[in-house]
């Protein structure tokens, strides 16, 4: 055996205690040569309260850098004040580098005016079952008083009953001053008349001759 020989056979030598070395290390913090970036592109959501159940949808997306062999992928979504969140795709896997999409559903239950909820997309990637990296990011969903943004609700008043005639009602002191005037005005013709036939008979009674004197 030459010196060639013995000098191929040691860095042979070195080279499997390195790898050895290497796949030792990975398998106790995990093969973390990936990167994963999850974004929101829409960063906020605003809407108008309603007094029944609505949802906002809003969409994101994983990046993976440096896949050497497919990289799996798990997405979690929830929000901070315990609405109702669903994220699609749930899993994704990656074969290599690049984008792939999803959509953040939230619920928002009925009657909720004026509240500010944070919506949170979590990732977690994992090589051949081992965790490799975990991302995650935020978006904002404001909701808005009621009618903020809409016209007015302008209230619908029923046609009155009977074919659509309307019935219009005096106002009551005006039907009081009315009867007033009346009683009076008959009083005062009661009292005329009543003068007037006094009258009558006084003149009659002076006009009629004597008979004292017969």
């Amino acid at each position: 055996m030459g010196v060639r020989w013995w000098s191929l056979a040691l860095a042979g030598l070195v080279l499997t205690v390195a790898l050895v070395h290497t796949a030792s290390v990975q398998s106790e913090r995990g093969p973390m040569a990936i990167v994963l970036h999850v974004n929101m592109i829409n960063q906020t959501a605003t809407l108008n309260g309603s007094s029944s159940e609505q949802g906002v949808s809003l969409s994101g997306e994983v990046r993976v850098d440096y896949v050497l062999i497919p990289v799996h992928v798990v997405l979690s979504s929830s929000t901070d004040i315990a609405w109702a969140t669903n994220v699609t795709p749930k899993e994704m896997t990656f074969n290599s580098s690049g984008l792939q999409y999803f959509n953040a559903d939230v619920s928002i239950p009925a009657g909720i005016y004026n509240r500010t909820a944070t919506l949170t997309v979590k990732g977690n990637a994992t090589i051949s079952g081992i965790p490799a990296d975990t991302s995650s990011d935020t978006a904002t969903i404001a909701v808005n008083g009621p009618g903020e943004g809409t016209q007015p609700e302008i209230p619908v008043v029923p046609p009155p009953k009977g074919g659509g005639a309307s019935v219009v009602i005096p106002n009551l002191p005006l039907i009081t001053t009315a009867v007033s005037a009346a009683v009076v005005a008959s009083t005062a013709l009661v009292f005329w008349r009543w003068k007037s036939r006094r009258l009558k008979t006084d003149v009659a009674a002076k006009k009629r001759p004597s008979h004292d004197n017969d």
